[in-house]
């Protein structure tokens, strides 16, 4: 079956340890294309929660197939039904930074999201990863709750 994004995707994490909402941690969202590479959205939590809403999503697709013409292909729909939300490790979000250093130059706002990521909290938490199913043609709405623990 192909994807089926809802109107808005949420994302919530908590502390396992005391189910109190975790904030200012980067999380990403793996879209896996049927052709080419994948998409990877990234975004970092406000109040404990991440939300992908469906024009946020088109956009950066639209912005990887416009950047990276010869990598990506393909529409939201033509996605496969799986996608992967991860809470990003300390040493991944270091990663992030070094690829948006790359790039600075050459993609506006690049600077706002790199400041962003030098803030966040995750080298303090376990990564987590979860792989769900989005194939409901009735869900407007789709939350999500993921757990993790301080290390």
């Amino acid at each position: 079956m192909t994807l089926i994004f809802p109107s808005k995707l949420e994302v919530q994490i908590k502390d396992a340890s005391n189910n109190f909402v975790t904030d200012n941690l980067a999380v990403k969202l793996t879209l896996f294309a049927n052709k080419k590479n994948d998409y990877h959205i990234s975004g970092i939590t406000k109040d404990g929660t991440k939300t992908f809403g469906i024009k946020e999503v088109r956009e950066e697709i639209d912005f990887h197939k416009n950047t990276w013409l010869m990598d990506y292909t393909g529409e939201l729909e033509d996605c496969k039904e799986d996608i992967k939300i991860e809470i990003l490790s300390g040493a991944d979000v270091d990663k992030a930074i070094e690829g948006h250093n790359l790039w600075k130059e050459a993609i506006n706002n690049v600077q706002s999201k790199i400041e962003a990521l030098r803030n966040v909290l995750n080298a303090n938490y376990e990564p987590q990863a979860l792989t769900v199913k989005l194939n409901d043609p009735k869900a407007e709405e789709k939350s999500i709750i993921m757990k993790t623990t301080r290390l």
